[in-house]
């Protein structure tokens, strides 16, 4: 008996910035076949519409080598494909929409990632909290000292917003490495974590493996932290956004929750400059 494998499906709606998840249980393994079978499940849960026989399950689309899923760059068990939007099938929410799908292999076994104070609190890092206080009132004081000069030249200007930016990134972590992290030892299991996150039509994805502590929050703060000194080609994720988002997923109210009726999968979601970040944590398969 083949082996059936589970999949977190993504798909984002751009014009209208809405997110469709769902998991999809096959055995197929190659990446035309899991379009297929998601085609086939998309269609029974009335995310597309079809025009034509309802027997033919999108073959059109996976006619052309383009129109296959590819593997997601710097990801492992992730593929994303950009449908083309052929006469065989429409999107339900407009015939025109631009839509992306992201398939995740994902981890059925039981997870190890916890929420905050679920288990015993390990107390903070003493000698953690004292480095980041002492940067952030470092840089505290000198965006102060720029940010009263009574002569504003573009170097100071551009000086006062890096001592800004050093400084939020700062009190983040003051914040973080100043609360009491979960610890799990119920697992010593290898494991693999797929973090992505949408914002503004541009994607990031990070993978870690074996996170510290498995808890939730210390593990978006570890993802915000590679987006803060990660340097990009295009200008979609601004200095302050990354600083933003430093800030905010460092506070309670941004822990992420588990997505109903997912296996593995968990969830937030915040306003940054332009536009609202959603993130989602997946549990990703690593042989299974």
């Amino acid at each position: 008996m083949e082996k059936e494998h589970l999949y977190t499906v993504i798909t984002e709606i751009e014009y209208s910035c809405e997110f469709f998840i769902h998991q999809l249980r096959t055995t197929k393994t190659h990446p035309g076949d899991i379009l297929l079978a998601w085609g086939a499940q998309a269609v029974a849960q009335g995310l597309i519409k079809k025009t034509e026989d309802s027997l033919v399950s999108f073959r059109s689309i996976v006619t052309d080598k383009d129109d296959l899923p590819d593997a997601f760059e710097g990801g492992f068990n992730v593929w994303r494909i950009i449908p083309s939007m052929g006469m065989d099938f429409v999107a339900n929410l407009g015939k025109h929409a631009h839509y992306t799908v992201d398939f995740i292999k994902t981890s059925a076994s039981a997870s190890v990632l916890i929420l905050p104070y679920k288990t015993s609190p390990k107390p903070p890092d003493s000698r953690l909290v004292r480095r980041a206080e002492a940067k952030y009132i470092f840089y505290e004081e000198r965006y102060t000292k720029l940010k009263d000069a009574h002569v504003l030249t573009n170097a100071i200007d551009k000086e006062r917003k890096q001592a800004e930016h050093w400084m939020t990134y700062w009190d983040a972590k003051r914040k973080l490495y100043g609360q009491p992290c979960s610890k799990d030892n119920s697992e010593n299991k290898n494991s693999l974590h797929t973090i992505i996150m949408y914002y503004r039509g541009g994607t990031y994805l990070k993978q870690f493996s074996n996170m510290l502590n498995n808890d939730a929050k210390q593990i978006l703060l570890l993802f915000a932290t590679n987006l803060f000194q990660t340097t990009y080609k295009t200008k979609i994720l601004t200095p302050s956004d990354r600083a933003l988002l430093m800030g905010k997923l460092s506070q309670d109210v941004y822990t992420p929750l588990p997505v109903v009726e997912c296996i593995n999968v968990w969830s937030t979601y915040c306003s940054l400059s332009e536009d609202v970040a959603t993130l989602f944590i997946i549990k990703t398969a690593l042989d299974e």
